[in-house]
């Protein structure tokens, strides 16, 4: 896995088991993405998701598996840091649409 190092940046479901995303659960722009509902929930907590260019460097740097329920979809997961802490970014798109249902960082011990 290629690690990818994030912080703080201005700018529910699991990975694997993520509905698909109808019209009025899309949300906020983030530069050339859109984000949905659910994702932007959670900027306060996660300031990542505000970062157009984390989006871009997890897709250049892990290898994407396709979502067996988001259709279109597309699901990495690639080490990294997040404010000195490791960890695992774990990513869910649709690279078509630009469209992320799913941006999460899980610190391992």
């Amino acid at each position: 896995m290629t690690n990818i190092t994030g912080g703080p940046t201005n700018g529910g479901r699991s990975l694997f088991d993520a509905a698909e995303v109808g019209a009025a659960e899309i949300g906020v722009s983030i530069g050339e993405y859109t984000i949905t509902r659910t994702v932007a929930n959670n900027i306060a907590t996660r300031p990542y998701i505000q970062s157009p260019s984390m989006i871009r460097q997890i897709m250049s740097s892990g290898v994407g598996v396709p979502d067996a329920f988001f259709e279109g979809g597309v699901n990495y997961v690639v080490q990294g840091t997040f404010n000195g802490s490791k960890g695992i970014y774990e990513l869910g798109i649709n690279p078509a649409t630009k469209t992320v249902y799913h941006f999460l960082f899980k610190t391992t011990k």
